[in-house]
C-alpha cells in the first residue's frame, strides 16, 4: 500500500509542475486536468504492474 501512495504522490507532483509549465501558462486547463489525473494513475498502474511480474518471476524461480 505504501508503494502505491508513494507511486500516486511522486506522479501528482510531477503531473502538476509538468502541467502548470505546459499547459497552465497557455490557458489549456483541459491538458491540464487530463495530466493531473491520468500521469498519477498510470504510474501506479506501472508500479502494480511491476510488482505483480516480480512475484511471478521469483515464483517461477523458487520451482
Amino acid at each position: 500500500m505504501r508503494s502505491v501512495l508513494t507511486s500516486f504522490i511522486a506522479g501528482l507532483i510531477i503531473a502538476v509542475v509538468w502541467g502548470y509549465f505546459v499547459d497552465l501558462r497557455n490557458g489549456n486547463i483541459t491538458g491540464f486536468l487530463i495530466k493531473v489525473i491520468g500521469f498519477p494513475l498510470a504510474l501506479v498502474f506501472f508500479d502494480r504492474m511491476q510488482v505483480f511480474f516480480n512475484k511471478m518471476w521469483n515464483s517461477k524461480k523458487k520451482e
